[in-house]
């Protein structure tokens, strides 16, 4: 109770997975007092927010004599999600093109990525920079899209819903480490039965 997402990805960096469980567990057990069980179900169970790990480029080598092993984590804070990319040896332009999957509340909100170069377990990860992208015109496009569609809450069509590809500047200590290329969309996903 009370973790931020921040505190959740740290507790993913450092691998202290019972923590996290736990504070998941949490999160879903006991959700905000306002939250009725009917809409804790259909606001955490129905949208998934889409990111498409792309590329990226310039990033910034920690490792001595070489380039660094970059990989990235997203979190983001309705309801607390986090996530973490491969790992691309070697490389200041990694090629990800991986796709990463959090479930999402659609109120406004920040997607922070944050950019690691791994270490393998031989000393604790590097951090190379991070970024924020302002979902709230994501979720405003998206909720004006569904209402014109005029879904129903039984269907689990996911339909053509808009989608934002950008470069996201990543910086550490308010200095330029790189750029990292993505796309994120909200898809709808089938309800969840009980």
């Amino acid at each position: 109770e009370g973790q931020t997402p921040l505190k959740v990805a740290t507790l993913f960096r450092n691998r202290e997975w019972r923590l996290i469980a736990a504070v998941l567990q949490e999160a879903q057990v006991n959700p905000p007092p306002s939250a009725s069980r009917r809409s804790r179900q259909t606001s955490w169970d129905r949208f998934a927010l889409q990111i498409t790990l792309v590329k990226g480029d310039q990033l910034k080598a920690l490792d001595l004599f070489q380039e660094s092993d970059p990989y990235c984590a997203c979190c983001i804070s309705n309801p607390p999600g986090f996530v973490r990319s491969k790992t691309i040896e070697k490389a200041s332009a990694p090629q990800w093109n991986q796709i990463l999957m959090l479930r999402i509340n659609l109120v406004p909100q920040y997607l922070r990525v944050e950019v690691w170069d791994d270490d393998f377990g031989k000393t604790k990860d590097d951090f190379i920079g991070a970024g924020t992208v302002n979902l709230s015109p994501l979720v405003a496009d998206t909720k004006q899209r569904l209402e014109t569609l005029a879904l129903d809450s039984n269907n689990a069509e996911d339909p053509e819903l808009p989608e934002t590809e950008l470069w996201l500047e990543i910086q550490a200590g308010g200095r330029f480490t790189g750029k990292v290329m993505l796309k994120v969309k909200i898809r709808k996903m089938k309800p969840l039965r009980l």
